[in-house]
Parts: C-alpha cells; structure tokens; sequence
C-alpha cells in the first residue's frame, strides 16, 4: 500500500475584509480551502473564529506535484463567493508559513508536515532585514521575499507615522500595513507595571516576580501586519546582552511580541529580538534595586477675612492615597515609589489625619489662595520634615496656569550634566543608532545645578493647586498622579524637556517635549521618563541619601 502523507494547513490572520463587508446586509464571512481542487472541511470557521486548521492526506504519488491551495471567501448567507487566493508549493513539502495577498483581502496561513506523529516547523523562511549585527550597526539585505521590520519603542507604544517624534524607517515600510500595539490607559488602580518598556527594570526575586510586577517589554511596531504575530509566537525570541554588568531573567518563556523581565544585576542591560533566527531590534535599559522615598503630605487651608470665606484644596485624604497610587504607577519606570512617613511630629496648627502621614494645616490664606510664586517656597516649608519630600496642597496659584511649583530641591551629586551614548540612544533621539538612521551620538542632558535650602537643610517639597482636576475623578486623579512625578522630577533634579540649556535640558527630541513627563508645555503632558533622565534620577540626593531600597 503506497504510503501517505499527513499535512496541516492553519489560516492564522485574515485582514481587509471590511472592503467587501457592507454592514447593512449584514453578511457573516466564511472560508474554504481547496488542496488541487479538493475542498477540505468545507465552509470553515467564521473570522473571528481564526486561527482555524484542517488536516489532510496527500498520497505518495502526488507528493512529487506541487499542491495548490486555495482560500475562498464567501457570504455564509447566500454562498456567494467574494474573493479568493492562491499559492502553489512546489515539493518537496516544508513547514512554512506564508503571507499571501489578493485584491481584496490578505492571509497569513501554516503549512505544517507530519513527521514521526507530530508536526514540526522548519521556520528557515528567509527575509529582508533591519537587523543590528554582533558588535555593530547595519542594515541588512538577505537574500528572500519579504521586507520585516520591528520597532521596540522606549515610549512604550505604537508611533504614529506622521508623529513629529516617528524614527527613521527603511524605504520598504508602508504605513498602510503596520502593526501597532494596543494603547495603555492609566488608572490609579492599574497593574504597578502597567507602562511598557520602562527604562529601568527593577531588581526582583523569582519570588517577587510576576506578571503583575515584573518590568514588560513589548514590539510597539512590525511590518507587515500581515505575519500575525501572536504575544507568544514561537518565531520571535527575546535574548540578553549585559552591559556594564546588567542582567535580567525572564519571567516565562522568552518568546514573542511581549515579555516580562526581571531584574537579576545592577548594570545596563540590551535585551534583543529575533525573528527567525535573525535579529530585528534592541531595547536598552536599567537594572536597579526598588527604591522607596518617605513623603508627607499637608493640606493647607485659612480663613480669607476680606471675602469671608474658607479657602482650601478639594483634595481630601483618601484622594491623596489614590493620587499616591497613581503617581507610583509613573514611577515604577525609574524602579522607585513614594511612601508615607509616619512620623507624628507637627507643626502648630497641623492635625493629623487617620491617613497617617497626611496632615490637615491651618495657615495664613495666603498660603493657599493665589500663591505667589515667588512665596511658594513659604508653604512648603509649612509643617514640613527634614529629609523627607513634602507635597503641600493648595487651592491656587496666582498664576492662573500654574498647577504645581517644586521649591526644595536638595541637589544632584552628578553635577550640572550627564552624558549617554549608548545604542539605541535616549528616546531614539537622532541619529538614534536604530538602522537605517545613523550611529548615536553623545547625548548631553542638563540638570538643576544649585540646591535651593533657604537655611532648611534636607528640604525637599512642591506644591499641587486644585486647577489640577477633580481630585476624585478617576481620570484627573491620574493627572494628580502625573503633576507629582513631575515636581518631583524636579526635586530630583531634572529640567524641563526643552531643547534651550537655559530653560529646559538642553534635548530637542521628542520635539517641545512630547511624550515625556518633564515637558513643560500644556496639552502635551505625557507619562515617560527616558534612559537619561532615569540615570540621572540615580544620582539625587534624595534617591542616595533619603530613600531606602525595598
């Protein structure tokens, strides 16, 4: 008897269906597969059914024939049929995977071979790459049919292609067929490591670690969409390279569009990404231990004798523990976290809380109603401890767009600078090292040079006003979360993001700071730290000599 053999044919991803759906008929589409002419499982799985998978057996005489495969859609109502592709394989017969396109809708499908009662994958499918070589940076062309790229993006997310910040990109990509990871929203309540692609990742235990602590990384960007890469594709494989002594471990299996990492040695550390054997991409980040840094929190209020009437902040002490939480969210990308003292020490006029560590002030008006800028140093130092960073609320600014003002800033031991070159560069910022742009440059960063004390040694504060949002909404809560992180930037001594030495940190990228916590322009607020702006955090007062690590 003439021996048979078994293939699997799995359609994974159907993508432009909508050009021959119209809503209003309401058609439901189904797919068949024809192997030389013979239908196999008949009308299959309906779309979101996929990946769907049929088996079928070709005899011995016709494995020397090359197989045609053909995917028809059609309407499930009517049978009528819509669209159709077709490939022909020539034998012998391989496990590939293929991405095939018609005129109205594109697949990306498996053909698996049987062998010794199981189906292997052979994955020698060769490709044109963006690829960074072993020790140096080049783009790549080898020898194949498809044009690949990945992005791992330190923002964490899909970028645009018209965004002012969009990197460098090879002459094949076509923005019609990219692939974009799925937004994150922010809540206070959300996961700890909820921001992808941080740029520190924190030092863990195997114990401690899981897949809601430890850091994770993902592909915010491939090309073409068409491969259907899942979150686990075997075809994607994540591997290490320490610098300067980092070292991470995996939490899970290393393989594809995301991972969860785990801190293992303080260093740098370049995590890399292959696709088949080749690598497409590189992330950069930190390795460092959890740092906690003590904080109090006053809320000021006085009585306003001209107008009669009580000025105070909206915020009460259970806002302040959720602002808390979101603001530890934004944090956990520079591996730190904001803790109450509980210190019972006071000042006269402060009451504590039943929220230890959050005090009810009563002071002058004008320590809370339109604060002068000039004066806002005096309502941070209002019932204030040493060492310690102090978040004093108010209800307003004189300013009328002003919403937070840091005062105490204890100093940076790194000075009035701090250089990076490393690849791929701070916030891709160009030439970011990443092909085809060109090799990174040195990046220079300015910092808060001087310490502002005023004769209080240890001071560290800011003030947040109520034009901030409505404290107990759950998405100006996050703006709470935000303001926070960013006056305490400040305090640890980062500038704004603004290409002008004078006035922000001397980096034009991303552009008037989008994208970047420390930027200093409305409507443009936004969630990230970046590589240089975490190493500098490293070296403030506050994190070396205040904070304690987990």
């Amino acid at each position: 008897m003439a021996k048979k053999q078994k293939l699997r044919i799995t359609l994974r991803v159907v993508d432009r269906l909508t050009l021959f759906t119209h809503p209003k008929d309401g058609a439901v589409i189904q797919f068949e597969a024809t192997v030389n002419g013979q239908r196999i499982g008949g009308p299959s799985a309906r779309v979101r059914g996929l990946p769907w998978s049929r088996e079928l057996e070709v005899d011995a005489a016709d494995l020397k024939k090359p197989l045609v495969v053909v995917f028809t859609a059609r309407k499930m109502r009517t049978r009528k049929e819509l669209a159709r592709i077709r490939r022909t394989i020539k034998p012998p017969f391989r496990s590939m995977s293929y991405t095939d396109q018609g005129a109205y809708f594109a697949a990306v499908w498996d053909l698996e071979v049987k062998h010794r009662d199981r189906y292997v994958r052979h994955w020698s499918d060769p490709l044109f790459a963006c690829r960074q070589g072993e020790g140096c940076k080049t783009f790549t062309t080898v020898s194949g049919r498809k044009n690949v790229r990945f992005e791992i993006h330190p923002f964490g997310e899909n970028v645009s292609p018209n965004a002012s910040y969009a990197p460098v990109r090879p002459k094949f990509w076509k923005p019609g067929d990219l692939y974009r990871a799925p937004e994150v929203i922010l809540k206070p309540d959300s996961d700890i490591n909820a921001l992808w692609n941080p740029p520190v990742i924190p030092k863990l235990s195997a114990g401690e670690a899981s897949g809601i602590t430890a850091a994770r990384i993902r592909v915010t960007n491939y090309w073409p969409q068409g491969l259907g890469l899942s979150k686990d594709d075997a075809r994607l494989r994540w591997k290490q390279k320490p610098i300067g002594g980092g070292e991470v471990e995996f939490v899970g299996k290393p393989n594809g569009l995301q991972v969860l990492v785990r801190g293992e040695k303080v260093g740098q550390v370049l995590l890399r990404l292959f696709f088949l054997g080749q690598e497409m991409a590189t992330f950069r980040a930190h390795v460092r231990p959890l740092r906690r840094i003590p904080c109090r929190v006053n809320l000021i209020s006085g009585f306003d004798p001209v107008k009669k009437v009580r000025r105070e902040p909206r915020s009460k002490p259970a806002h302040v523990l959720k602002h808390l939480a979101a603001a530890n969210v934004l944090l956990r990308q520079l591996a730190l976290e904001l803790v109450l003292d509980r210190g019972t020490k006071a000042s006269p006029g402060a009451k504590a809380s039943d929220t230890p560590g959050v005090f009810a002030v009563e002071a002058d008006h004008n320590m809370t109603w339109h604060v002068n800028l000039m004066d806002s140093n005096s309502a941070t130092l209002i019932n204030y401890l040493p060492r310690v960073v102090n978040i004093t609320y108010i209800k307003s600014f004189a300013s009328p767009t002003t919403i937070g003002r840091a005062m105490g800033l204890p100093g940076n031991d790194a000075g009035g600078s701090i250089r990076d070159a490393g690849t791929p560069s701070t916030s891709w910022h160009p030439p970011s090292g990443v092909p085809p742009d060109g090799d990174a440059g040195m990046r220079t960063m300015y910092l808060l040079q001087d310490p502002l004390r005023d004769g209080h040694p240890d001071h560290g504060g800011f003030l947040i006003a109520d034009l901030t949002g409505r404290p107990a909404d759950h998405t100006t809560q996050m703006d709470f979360g935000r303001t926070i992180v960013h006056e305490l930037g400040h305090v640890l001594g980062l500038k704004h993001r603004y290409v002008r030495k004078k006035k922000g940190d001397g980096l034009a990228h991303p552009p008037e700071g989008q994208k970047n916590i420390m930027c200093a322009f409305d409507g443009v607020y936004d969630d990230r730290f970046d590589l240089l702006q975490a190493h500098a955090a490293s070296f403030s007062v506050v994190v070396r000599n205040w904070s304690k690590e987990a």
